[in-house]
């Protein structure tokens, strides 16, 4: 909110004020924008939860651990093609196959070379989105090779 007329600020007014919609040369660099702002009125994540019994209570955000992946940015449509599933399954599913053996990737190299492979497959109407927790790009995937 605005503070001074407390007034709902929309976040694609924030990614469009510094994005190529602004400068069409921002197209080719990365833009990493900080907001330090309420994400809606809850006033705390909070949560007690029972680890071990003996060991007491332990204190976590409800979201600790949490990171969502999608197939576009907020506000705009995914693609589907008949009998193929839509347009990011499709690279995420060809993108861990590739992951087979005993190589391992982190969520992050995974997220960034679906999202390269998406926006060539919908000729850049699409791109991986991902949201959450930071600890989850430290996440590694392993194929299990069980047949």
């Amino acid at each position: 909110k605005d503070d001074e007329n407390d007034v709902p600020v929309d976040y694609s007014f924030l990614q469009n004020q510094a994005g190529p919609m602004w400068k069409p040369m921002l197209s080719s660099i990365p833009r990493i924008l900080i907001v330090d702002a309420c994400r809606g009125s809850l006033t705390g994540g909070a949560i007690h939860t029972q680890l071990i019994p003996r060991a007491g209570s332990h204190q976590v955000h409800k979201d600790s651990l949490t990171c969502m992946v999608y197939g576009n940015s907020p506000g705009f449509k995914v693609r589907e093609h008949p009998g193929k599933g839509g347009n990011f399954s499709q690279c995420l599913i060809a993108e861990l196959r590739k992951n087979k053996g005993a190589k391992t990737a982190p969520l992050s190299v995974i997220t960034s070379r679906v999202s390269k492979a998406l926006q060539r497959l919908s000729d850049h109407e699409q791109t991986c989105w991902m949201e959450g927790d930071p600890l989850c790009n430290q996440v590694e995937f392993v194929r299990n090779n069980r047949q």
